[in-house]
């Protein structure tokens, strides 16, 4: 098996952290040789587990992904090795080879505008590896259901299996409040993006007491000026607090510390923020986006993506009251762990070798 351990290189967020899960449960098996290959000018390349090889002929990513675009070269064997099936891991496979490509999302095709030129690009390199054969791995039936309509795959080269959201670690809630400046807090993780939709979630804090505080973690991503922008104009920026960088056990103090976790996605391929927090048993108000209608079985109330006024009476009400999630979906959530994703993707491999 050949993995792409690009995403590797990038933040430990999304596709990265969902590649770094799969590569460390896949190489612990020992029904599959796993060995890796990276598309990256850079030299050396990223942590791998101990004794897992990895192929990079040093060339930039966004040239590969033009090339194949277009055409079918450079073909597999120049990028990945030899190597009996690829699984593209960021929605790309190299022409020529036996390929499970993984499809987080289909953003790059149903919505252009919230990507840049690059990654919409590889919504093209995408539809030539279907075309090819590929088999197709989503994160849940909502993308699922996508791939079908938007790419054309048949069911015979669609597999669903679920990302990891457990074991949960255990974070320090006092530890929480310290990094985000106020006792009591709604927390919002991940990558500053248009389609998080964050101006709705900072209308939405000026209806709570004045000693609610937002946090906001994550990197910065496109979005960055309008959240700031809708700060400002707010009047929240007293009880604001970005953090840009944090590290794992950070993230999970913030996440066990906060009064609620806050997801005003207008789209996503899972939701692993939302996911993680009631995993985790903390009260979470969130859209009906990605896997969470799908996970969470009528467990949550989840709002219509872009209904600003329902998500800001969801959010009022949640904080008046705050409820933990049931004991039985935390516990279901938390059993879905990296091993049991390897499992489905080494069924995928076997498919996809035949």
């Amino acid at each position: 098996m050949g993995i792409d351990v690009t995403p590797l290189l990038g933040p430990p967020t999304g596709i990265p952290a969902v590649t770094r899960g799969l590569v460390g449960a896949l190489a612990a098996r020992d029904d599959i040789e796993l060995s890796g290959w990276l598309l990256s000018a850079r030299a050396g390349s990223p942590e791998l587990p101990l004794g897992m090889e990895c192929v990079n002929r040093r060339i930039p990513a966004a040239f590969v992904h033009r090339a194949w675009s277009r055409s079918n070269w450079p073909p597999g064997p120049v990028i990945t090795g030899r190597v009996d099936v690829v699984h593209g891991t960021n929605y790309v496979a190299p022409p020529g080879a036996k390929s499970v490509i993984t499809i987080q999302d289909l953003s790059p095709i149903s919505h252009p505008d919230w990507t840049g030129p690059s990654i919409a690009r590889m919504g093209v390199v995408t539809r030539r590896a279907v075309q090819r054969g590929a088999v197709v791995h989503v994160p849940c039936q909502r993308i699922a259901d996508e791939a079908r309509d938007l790419l054309g795959v048949t069911d015979d080269r669609l597999r669903v299996v679920h990302n990891a959201i457990g074991p949960v670690s255990t974070g320090d809630p006092d530890a929480g409040r310290r990094h985000s400046g106020g006792h009591r807090y709604v927390l919002a993780l991940g990558t500053v993006g248009r389609r998080k939709a964050l101006p709705t979630l900072v209308e939405a804090m000026a209806a709570l007491p004045a000693d609610i505080h937002l946090v906001v973690a994550g990197p910065k991503g496109d979005a960055e000026p309008d959240l700031i922008r809708s700060v400002q104009e707010s009047g929240l920026d007293d009880r604001f607090h970005r953090i840009s960088s944090l590290d794992d056990k950070s993230r999970d103090d913030l996440l066990s510390g906060a009064l609620v976790l806050a997801f005003p996605s207008l789209y996503e391929g899972y939701g692993l923020p939302p996911l993680e927090a009631l995993a985790a048993g903390v009260p979470v108000v969130a859209t009906d986006v990605g896997a969470l209608a799908e996970l969470t079985q009528g467990a949550v109330a989840l709002v219509e993506p872009g209904n600003s006024s329902a998500f800001a009476e969801a959010l009022e009400a949640l904080c008046s009251d705050p409820e933990s999630p049931p004991a039985q979906l935390s516990a279901r959530l938390s059993a879905l762990t990296w091993t049991h994703a390897a499992e489905g993707l080494v069924e995928a491999y076997r498919l996809a070798a035949i």
